[in-house]
């Protein structure tokens, strides 16, 4: 006879690998069908982050509570946080590039992770938010249950991974085929997760966060001499030696927040579970009396680097959360300092900053703390303000990265640049919003006077046949260290004082016609230079990146003769166009492939 209490096992069991299957389902269709499907990517983005947002809250809720109560709970924070995406959205003309850059990832995670314990002690007991024990014992006991499930989904797969392979050797396909179905490796996995979540909360007697804390406690008497001896060193090393390396304030704020997990675990849930040991509590007394100084280093660090640099969304983030470590460091501090009862008014601390935490995520979605704006007015008071190269301007971050306020900045700068008759200014933003990437926009403006650079090509190379030369007007785009090689190749003599660069058009590419395909030559490093080059709409743009020609090439033909000589010839019109599945430039013996 089966008993009341194996049904009810059986039940909710069900029940959470039900729930995991959709949720994976739903992750399906949102990575694979929808965005196809849907022309709104708007509507898109908030659908997503409320139904899975949604079902990642539900299934941390649904261990513990009656999966009614649980989904309110669900609905309670992921409803908000869709129209706090849907706002957020609107900053940028493709929604997706809200969770493409970055922060409002980060915001809505946020929100779901911190809020999600509030809302488990809420449906564990009315009024149960306000009850730290209870939200820390669910914080703690979400991430195991989530922990342990992944591990446990991750196992499962492992093994099914192997016994395919095992089938495999004998001829049978059953699990390949089976896991090849579109949404089974989604519906599987949430299944799995599901009921790994239910198992866990069934044996929270045996898997608890209880070993977890006190192995953290242990790391309290070894960070503590490791930040006492990094707060003594700064009177005799000094601040400015103190921020010269890379990312100073990130290694700060880490410090910082993993004393404050420290600590917190030290304090845990009340006096009667926190640490014993006179030890660890000595540390964590002495640790919370350092964290203000530790976040305020890390204050400074930010700050510095907006004073040189202006703010950006990213240095606007890291100035918020070291703000938020310095709040938390003057909170212990003051704790500590105000004698007996210290690890309760830690313990207040840590639900009032973990409220702020999630309003001031809330309020980063919100047009409060909007980053792109923010980071476009400064960026644009720094240019407006003279005395910087356009490669020390955030062009290309206004560009591609921080939506319609970036634009709106960039299209002022762009006014005024014309205004004033700034060409390598008007160039450059022309460049960031053409170049996709970062590192193509950087490699476009690292060299400076283009102007000069395009002057002396437009003068010296040499168009064949027909010795004609190149319209300035048509190296506007080039980059400019592109510029600076062709300048330097031209500026090159060969033997006979011509100079060291010449362009040969022809049918180089299919479906490009005579008077729009280069094959550039010019000298490089006393070797010749080979590059494709189209000519489109008055301006030239490379096809590919110079070839080598140095005679040593294991798939090329032996170059004969100087790369002077070759030049000398191509000028002299002593060459011809040739099939070579692409028409090839042949030079005596030697023939010519352009992006070979």
């Amino acid at each position: 006879m089966v008993r009341a209490g194996d049904r009810r096992i059986t039940r909710n069991r069900a029940e959470m690998a039900v729930i995991g299957a959709a949720a994976g389902l739903a992750l399906w269709l949102f990575v694979d069908v929808l965005p196809d499907a849907l022309g709104d990517q708007r509507l898109l983005l908030v659908l997503a982050t409320l139904i899975l947002g949604g079902f990642g809250v539900l299934l941390a809720l649904g261990g513990p509570e009656r999966i009614g109560r649980a989904a309110l709970g669900a609905l309670s924070i992921a409803v908000p946080a869709a129209g706090l995406i849907w706002l957020a959205s609107l900053r940028y003309p493709q929604a997706h590039d809200l969770m493409k850059h970055g922060h409002g990832a980060v915001a809505l995670g946020a929100i779901l992770f911190i809020a999600t314990p509030f809302a488990a002690a809420g449906c564990a007991e009315r009024g149960g938010w306000k009850r730290y024990p209870l939200l820390f014992d669910a914080a703690w006991m979400i991430v195991v249950r989530y922990v342990a499930a992944v591990l446990f989904t991750a196992l499962f797969w492992a093994v099914l991974m192997l016994s395919d392979q095992l089938l495999h050797l004998v001829g049978i396909t059953i699990i390949a085929d089976f896991i090849d179905l579109d949404p089974v490796p989604y519906v599987l996995s949430g299944l799995l997760l599901g009921l790994a979540i239910q198992v866990v909360h069934e044996m929270r007697a045996y898997v608890s966060p209880f070993v977890i804390h006190r192995l953290l406690r242990l790391m309290l008497p070894v960070l503590l001499p490791v930040v006492a001896l990094f707060l003594a060193a700064i009177p005799f090393r000094g601040l400015d030696g103190l921020f010269g390396g890379l990312s100073p304030a990130a290694t700060l704020m880490g410090v910082a927040l993993a004393a404050v997990t420290l600590i917190s675990t030290a304090t845990d849930r009340d006096d009667a579970s926190a640490a014993q040991s006179d030890v660890i509590r000595d540390a964590g007394r002495l640790m919370a009396l350092m964290l203000p100084v530790l976040a305020g280093l890390a204050v400074f660090a930010v700050w510095r680097r907006v004073d040189q640099y202006g703010w950006t969304p990213d240095r606007l983030a890291a100035g918020l959360a070291a703000v938020f470590l310095l709040a938390y460091g003057v909170a212990y501090a003051g704790a500590v300092l105000r004698g007996a009862g210290w690890m309760a008014r830690i313990r207040g601390a840590n639900r009032w900053m973990a409220m702020a935490v999630v309003v001031a995520a809330g309020l980063w979605l919100t047009p409060v703390i909007d980053a792109t704006r923010i980071s476009a007015q400064s960026q644009l008071a720094r240019i407006e303000s003279g005395g910087l190269e356009p490669r020390e301007m955030a062009l290309w971050e206004l560009a591609q990265l921080w939506g319609h306020a970036g634009q709106a900045a960039l299209d002022r700068v762009s006014v005024s640049a014309e205004a004033e008759g700034d060409a390598s200014l008007t160039r450059a933003v022309a460049q960031a919003r053409e170049t996709r990437s970062r590192y193509g926009f950087e490699q476009a403006t690292r060299e400076t006077g283009s102007d000069e650079m395009a002057e002396t090509v437009s003068a010296t190379l040499t168009l064949m046949p027909g010795a004609r030369t190149v319209p300035i007007e048509a190296l506007d785009r080039v980059p400019g260290f592109l510029l600076s090689e062709w300048a330097r190749a031209c500026d090159t003599e060969i033997g006979d004082g011509r100079p060291g660069c010449v362009a040969v058009t022809g049918p180089f590419h299919p479906g490009i016609g005579e008077e729009h395909g280069f094959m550039l030559l010019h000298m490089g490093a006393d070797r010749l230079q080979v590059q494709g080059i189209l000519l489109r709409d008055g301006v030239l743009s490379r096809t590919g990146g110079a070839q080598d020609m140095s005679g040593d090439r294991d798939s090329g033909a032996q170059v004969r003769g100087s790369a002077g000589a070759i030049i000398g010839a191509a000028l002299d019109g002593r060459f011809e166009i040739v099939p070579a599945g692409l028409r090839a430039l042949r030079i005596g013996d030697m023939e010519l492939i352009p992006d070979n």
